[in-house]
């Protein structure tokens, strides 16, 4: 077994089970949202998005394609933000409100708490020597705080999900992913690194920890924009 398994198996499964817990929610929407012959065509097509594109990334790491940082953005980097960019157009777009209108507040913030297991497996990747400490809340990243506060936000916006506590836990969460991004970026083999200790940042360019720019923190970008999008509805009912 080598240093890299326990994180590997980990960052996997929990991918594969937050992927199943968001295809769940879809087709609940889904199902609200539409007729029955609609819902189901439109809830298909979207998960074959959603799994096209973790299996994409699964393929091209297994192919080294993103394990390149001789460029500005790093390839991982860019595998977080094509999704990104796409997301948000079609999120604050309207085309979303349909099923952003049955999903509940409370839902979005809470699975955002998945981020807990996130930074369990950042600390277990630097305990094995494959990620610099920086990357951990042992270290500069505070994406913890977040983490930590989305089920107890979740069970408040349960009783009053218009509440306005949803910006301050949006804001912050969103800044702090911002700092815990810019730590990474600055942590890679580039030219512009900043943080020189042992190891680099290189390990997220390779299978399966590429799902943690490519797939993980993408979702937690969504579920902020999904959110603020959810409370800029009702400010509208």
């Amino acid at each position: 077994m080598t240093p890299e398994t326990q994180p590997a198996v980990f960052i996997t499964a929990l991918t594969i089970v937050l992927l199943i817990t968001i295809l769940t929610g879809l087709k609940k929407a889904f199902s609200k949202s539409y007729p029955k012959n609609k819902a189901g065509k439109n809830f298909i097509t979207t998960a074959l998005i959603i799994i096209l594109w973790v299996a994409t990334l699964a393929v091209l790491s297994i192919n080294d394609v993103f394990n390149n940082f001789s460029h500005f953005p790093p390839r991982p980097v860019l595998a977080m933000i094509i999704p990104v960019i796409i997301l948000a157009v079609l999120i604050f777009s309207g085309k979303t409100d349909k099923i952003l209108s049955q999903t509940p507040m409370h839902w979005i913030i809470g699975l955002q708490s998945f981020r807990i297991l996130v930074e369990i497996m950042l600390w277990m990747a630097d305990k094995k020597g494959l990620m610099p400490v920086q990357m951990t809340f042992e270290g500069y990243n505070f994406d913890i705080i977040t983490a930590l506060l989305a089920i107890p936000c979740a069970i408040y916006l349960k009783k009053t999900p218009g509440s306005r506590l949803s910006i301050f836990f949006n804001v912050i969460g969103i800044l702090l992913l911002i700092n815990v991004l810019a730590i990474a970026l600055l942590s890679m083999p580039t030219g512009f690194r900043v943080f020189k200790d042992r190891p680099s940042m290189e390990i997220v360019g390779r299978f399966p920890f590429i799902f943690l720019p490519g797939f993980l923190v993408v979702v937690a970008l969504a579920l902020h924009f999904l959110s603020l999008r959810k409370l800029y509805l009702y400010t509208k009912m």
